[in-house]
């Protein structure tokens, strides 16, 4: 029977694929070599066909790191679109045993865009539906980092992902340059998270920007008033003279509009 042979004494099973290709996993590293420096944490593998005397002369290395862990999550919120770049705080992204540092958002993988010891930014893939997802690491796009609590969202490691609102009526749709109009907004899709109860959950804010027709923003993104499920309250800002119409965009995340 073959193994994998780590460090000549850990004999680990294997799945021959072919005539050159094998697979074994890779045993658990000690406790008392934790404290290794980082070069010094490995393990030679070999391979041995009868599992006694034909164990290879060459070798490989085999390396190990401790798992990154998440603390937080900055820009926690997305449309299903995806597209929400999110800043993911922790440690252990920059071990120097580190091979193919992955994230993942629920099952959906993918290779975060900037990385240094304390955080990564990622990118939210697109979904097909609403939800809360788990966030989780990989140090070799393999073996992922568990969930801080299981059955749990953990606000560390949870991202949410929204469907995207729909405006119905904005009323009154017109009025002085010189600002300050309160527009009331209709729609569906301003509560998106629901409580224990199943009640709609409107503590989430939303934000608002606008913009001439040239696309130009005017003042600043501000948080929309007397937010329920299907409405909310705005003030018009004071806008050029010779701006005809302007645009209002709204978000959840002042990122994704």
């Amino acid at each position: 029977m073959a193994f994998c042979v780590f460090n000549n004494t850990k004999l680990m099973n294997v799945t021959i694929v072919d005539s050159e290709t094998l697979y074994c996993s890779s045993p658990r590293l000690p406790n008392n070599l934790w404290a290794l420096p980082a070069e010094q944490m490995f393990y030679e593998v070999r391979v041995t066909i009868d599992g006694k005397s034909s164990t290879s002369t060459t070798f490989k290395q085999f390396s190990y790191y401790f798992d990154s862990e998440l603390s937080g999550v900055e820009s926690d919120m997305g449309p299903i679109t995806g597209g929400t770049d999110s800043k993911l705080m922790g440690k252990g992204f920059m071990h120097p045993n580190v091979c193919n540092l992955k994230v993942r958002y629920g099952a959906i993988e993918v290779t975060p865009k900037s990385i240094n010891s304390t955080f990564v930014i990622t990118t939210s893939p697109m979904v097909n539906l609403p939800g809360a997802i788990v966030l989780s690491t990989s140090g070799n796009g393999q073996n992922y980092a568990n969930d801080i609590t299981l059955h749990f969202r953990d606000k560390e490691n949870t991202f949410t992902y929204i469907q995207d609102i729909l405006v119905d009526q904005l009323h009154p749709q017109r009025g002085p340059v010189i600002g300050g109009t309160k527009v009331s907004v209709h729609g569906v899709g301003f509560a998106p998270m629901k409580n224990i109860d199943g009640s709609e959950n409107t503590s989430k804010p939303i934000y608002y920007r606008v913009l001439t027709e040239s696309g130009a923003q005017i003042g600043n993104v501000t948080q929309v008033e007397d937010l329920t499920k299907d409405s909310f309250n705005w003030h018009s800002p004071p806008c050029p003279a010779e701006s005809k119409k302007i645009t209002l965009q709204i978000s959840w995340n002042k990122q994704n509009w």
